[in-house]
């Protein structure tokens, strides 16, 4: 028998695949009742997905209007940063003193398959597959908080991690972006396999410090 999952939930993975698909462009208002006739269910539970959204800050709510797209300002980029870097860093941290640990083998082993994914995406010939290569380096980073038995859900880490995803970049800086990351995420892999807690903080620092001040810079040019 196939998992039940809630119509909100449904709801909520639809929407947030338009967000990384860039199926939805900023500045444009869309419709609940739309996205209610495109999935066939009622608009009760595609308004529940929205809040959750709104909570999240990938849209803004209009009332009695619709959504649109939510556009970070530069203090919620830099409250993500701060964030991130204590948080992930930590981690990190952890993580690299206890290499040798089955636990931290496995965390590092999914966070390898992760990069190779990523690295394959961007191999191949034809267009890159932007959710599936954003969806990794979710997973990627979600790694060291699961490893600590963090719950991203509690802490609505989501709220963080989406700001400093690509698709809020100009299409210039994607792929160039997604290139960078590949080394950098390379580098904390390597920073972790050494065992030196500071090896893998500073990588991890690097790889957050570059993303953003690469939103900062996307953002001054939409000024």
């Amino acid at each position: 028998m196939a998992d039940y999952k809630p119509l909100q939930n449904i709801a909520y993975e639809y929407i947030r695949e338009k967000v990384y698909s860039r199926e939805l462009e900023f500045g444009m208002i869309y419709s609940e009742t739309r996205l209610a006739r495109e999935l066939s269910i009622s608009r009760t539970p595609i308004r529940d997905a929205l809040n959750r959204l709104s909570r999240e800050r990938y849209i803004d709510i209009l009332p009695n209007k619709g959504f649109m797209l939510h556009k970070p300002s530069r203090k919620e980029t830099q409250e993500a940063y701060h964030v991130r870097m204590m948080i992930e860093c930590y981690c990190g941290e952890h993580l690299a003193k206890n290499i040798a640990t089955d636990e931290a083998q496995a965390t590092l082993a999914h966070m390898e398959q992760c990069h190779e994914t990523q690295v394959a995406l961007l191999n191949c010939e034809s267009r890159v597959d932007l959710r599936r290569f954003w969806e990794a380096d979710y997973d990627f980073h979600i790694a060291l908080l699961h490893h600590m038995d963090f719950s991203a859900t509690n802490m609505q880490y989501d709220s963080f991690m989406h700001i400093f995803m690509p698709q809020y970049l100009k299409d210039d800086y994607v792929l160039g972006r997604n290139h960078s990351t590949i080394v950098e995420h390379n580098a904390i892999l390597q920073g972790l396999k050494t065992g030196d807690p500071q090896k893998a903080h500073s990588a991890i620092e690097k790889h957050l410090d570059s993303s953003f001040r690469l939103c900062l810079l996307n953002a001054q040019l939409d000024e």
